[in-house]
This record gives structure tokens, sequence and C-alpha cells, in this order.
């Protein structure tokens, strides 16, 4: 909740687009949680072989202040990893996952969360 409003902060949904934006809802509320940006951790990966891309296509791909602290959050914590993974890759140094993500977040009805 405290990275909401701390633009100290970047949060990074890993969840596909749809999901972001709340067109599709998996976690029990649609959306996402406020100030996120959305980084889909299957777009981390080359579609033919399945592994990652290049460290400089992906480095294009997030839209956070390597100085801040990053934290990746998805349905439940493990999408979040691949972005996470890929952001220490990347050089970013205070990376953290939310380990419990839109399971824990989206069943407290006081916690908001956005939809585009």
């Amino acid at each position: 909740m405290a990275a909401i409003d701390d633009g100290a902060t970047c949060l990074v949904d890993a969840l596909g687009e749809a999901q972001y934006r709340g067109e599709q809802n998996t976690s029990g509320r649609p959306g996402h949680i406020p100030t996120s940006t959305n980084t889909p951790a299957v777009g981390l990966l080359e579609p033919t072989s399945g592994r990652y891309r290049p460290l400089d296509d992906l480095a294009g791909m997030f839209d956070a202040d390597p100085a801040a602290r990053i934290i990746t959050y998805c349905g439940g914590g493990i999408t979040a990893s691949s972005d996470a993974f890929v952001l220490t890759r990347l050089g970013y140094r205070n990376v953290a996952v939310y380990t419990a993500s839109l399971q824990e977040w989206a069943a407290d009805p006081a916690n908001p969360l956005v939809t585009d």
C-alpha cells in the first residue's frame, strides 16, 4: 500500500495486458494496483524457443527507474518472479516480488484496483 504513493518505488504487474486492464479476472477482482506499469512475463520470452529474449531487447521492455525500489507482482507471485529475474539480470539491484500478489491484494476490498 505504501508503494502506491511512494515516488521512489515502481510497481510492475507481470500479468497479461487483458488482466492488467481488468478485462480478465483471475484474482477475485479485476484490475491492477494503482501506479503500476505492465510488463507481461510471457513477453520476456522468445515465442518459438521459450528462452528469454536478448538482454538488449529486455532492457527496452521495462519502464522503471534503475535507482528505484521495484516490486513485481502477478496473481500469486510465480509469474512476477520472471520479471524480477530479468530486472536483476539487467542490473537493477533493489528488486522484490510481492509473493502473495493479487491473491492477497484483491481479497481485501479496501485495497484499490484500477481498470482501464
